[in-house]
């Protein structure tokens, strides 16, 4: 499967809050995917459950932390550390 698309879920419960903060987050994680996709690994399948208080963390903050994420999970190509 290296050569299949990598794909990315973000999974938000009832429990993260009302459905605008739900959505929220989807909406940043989503946009976090986006910025760090052609930087992943292909063929892998993703999910990403968002902790309530990281929609109170800066942009900044959380794209250092997706980054670094993906970088310990060996999820970024070789070479790569993320592009702006």
């Amino acid at each position: 499967m290296d050569d299949a698309p990598t794909r990315v879920g973000i999974i938000v419960g009832r429990r993260f809050g009302n459905a605008v903060r739900r959505n929220r987050a989807k909406r940043v994680f989503r946009d976090l995917a986006r910025q760090l996709y052609p930087d992943l690994m292909p063929g892998r399948g993703l999910l990403v459950f968002p902790k309530r208080d990281a929609l109170l963390q800066s942009r900044e903050e959380l794209t250092n932390v997706w980054k670094s994420s993906l970088e310990r999970m060996h999820l970024l190509r070789h070479g790569t550390k993320g592009t702006q």
